[in-house]
């Protein structure tokens, strides 16, 4: 919301804070999981944002999504992931 767009990867949010949190506590849990990053993905002006949780897939039940409502998604452009 602050650059009045989202970024390509989560990588370019760390180049304007250096403490920005990409990393995803779960996969960081479970070295077999090769992306280490939280699941992000630029649709359009939306994007999909989520952990693979611990088994390290996406797509899958464990999966963890922010919790949001209908005014916020309609406000900063997250869409979950189908």
């Amino acid at each position: 919301m602050q650059n009045g767009i989202y970024p390509d990867s989560l990588k370019e949010v760390t180049k304007g804070d250096k403490f920005a949190l990409i990393h995803d506590l779960m996969a960081l849990a479970n070295v077999a999981i090769n992306s280490q990053i939280f699941h992000y993905r630029k649709i359009g002006n939306k994007y999909t944002l989520y952990s693979v949780g611990i088994d390290g897939i996406a797509g899958t039940a464990d999966d963890i999504y922010p919790t949001s409502t209908m005014n916020d998604t309609m406000k900063f452009g997250f869409i979950k992931a189908q």
